[in-house]
């Protein structure tokens, strides 16, 4: 089960850091715009930090914390992906 979580953790992290090539090169000649996605990018990360942190708490001593944590990461990988999709990429 954790090697499943994992390689799909894998695979969204990889999406995620392809989407956001994508749109970085979408919007090379925008100094002020990349600037922006990078913030943004930045603060979003550290808000999956604290909100998996959380989760990781709240399953504190089950055998199944690892497992919700890593679920975390994922849905909130997922999460971000479409967002840079629906919103970067696939607009105008």
């Amino acid at each position: 089960m954790n090697q499943c979580l994992n390689h799909k953790l894998e695979r969204a992290v990889n999406e995620l850091e392809n989407n956001l090539a994508l749109t970085r090169l979408k919007f090379t000649d925008d100094p002020a715009m990349l600037a922006m996605i990078d913030k943004a990018q930045e603060a979003w990360e550290a808000y999956r930090k604290k909100q998996c942190q959380s989760v990781f708490l709240m399953w504190e001593g089950g055998s199944i914390q690892p497992l919700m944590t890593v679920s975390c990461s994922i849905q909130l990988a997922r999460e971000r992906n479409t967002f840079l999709r629906d919103t970067y990429l696939l607009s105008q």
